[in-house]
């Protein structure tokens, strides 16, 4: 569950209100799943999962890791 400051971006009241009363679940490290993964690899799905869009990664910068990293 994201903390209050990764919520700014939602602008409805309500909505921030339904997100925070959902469950909260710790975040556990890719890592630890998936030990063999280039950690390139894992940064990468890292940064492509980042709640709040305006922080994510945008698909030009997700080419240049494919284009420049054989990981996957």
């Amino acid at each position: 569950m994201p903390n209050d400051s990764e919520l700014d971006f939602v602008n409805s009241e309500n909505a921030r209100r339904y997100l925070r009363q959902l469950p909260k679940y710790e975040k556990k490290p890719l890592q630890e799943k998936y030990p063999k993964l280039n950690p390139l690899a894992i940064d990468l799905i890292n940064k492509m999962l980042t709640f709040d869009p305006t922080k994510r990664i945008s698909g030009n910068v997700s080419n240049i890791f494919k284009s420049n990293a054989n990981f996957l």
